[in-house]
């Protein structure tokens, strides 16, 4: 499995895909959108609004371990309280 994160390129990593699937290689753009939860973030940033990372590092776990028979490609990490969901303004 090759895990494709950060700013490389998606149609790169769709071109991996392409490449290595049949070889039964699984190939995800996966994109952390957030704050991931640690001692380096500052405490302006709200809760809800950081990543656990242990939940992150779960997902990440579960794709590895993912049937070929529905194989994901592209997937966006944010924390709940993200603007993106819209759950709560402040």
């Amino acid at each position: 499995m090759i895990l494709n994160t950060g700013d490389f390129a998606k149609w790169v990593a769709r071109k991996t895909a392409e490449q290595l699937a049949p070889e039964g290689v699984h190939v995800v753009h996966a994109s952390v959108d957030g704050w991931v939860d640690g001692p380096d973030v500052s405490e302006d940033v709200l809760a809800e609004k950081r990543a656990d990372p242990d939940a992150i590092a779960a997902e990440f776990h579960r794709l590895v371990e993912q049937n070929s028979d529905v194989w994901t490609f592209d997937v966006d990490f944010r924390p709940y309280g993200d603007d993106a969901f819209r759950t709560r303004r402040r």
